[in-house]
């Protein structure tokens, strides 16, 4: 996953050929996406407190699931 400063506000994202913008700041998606980086499973909650709750943690939920759709995370069972 490749990461930068979007410069309208937030961050821009690629991975796996696909690319992505969220509002989330850059500082906060390091954080969210540095959680996993680790070979057991992390509960969606556990990235989740990487970010600011309410509609910051709303809109890391929102990278999450777009990120798993680029599959560069899956759920575990």
């Amino acid at each position: 996953m490749l990461w930068a400063p979007d410069p309208d506000s937030g961050t821009l994202g690629a991975a796996n050929g696909q690319e992505t913008r969220t509002p989330l700041a850059p500082d906060e998606v390091r954080r969210l996406t540095r959680v996993p980086s680790g070979p057991d499973p992390v509960a969606v909650g556990a990235l989740l407190k990487a970010v600011a709750p309410g509609a910051q943690r709303d809109e890391g939920c929102v990278l999450l699931e777009r990120l798993e759709s680029f599959r560069a995370f899956h759920r575990a069972p």
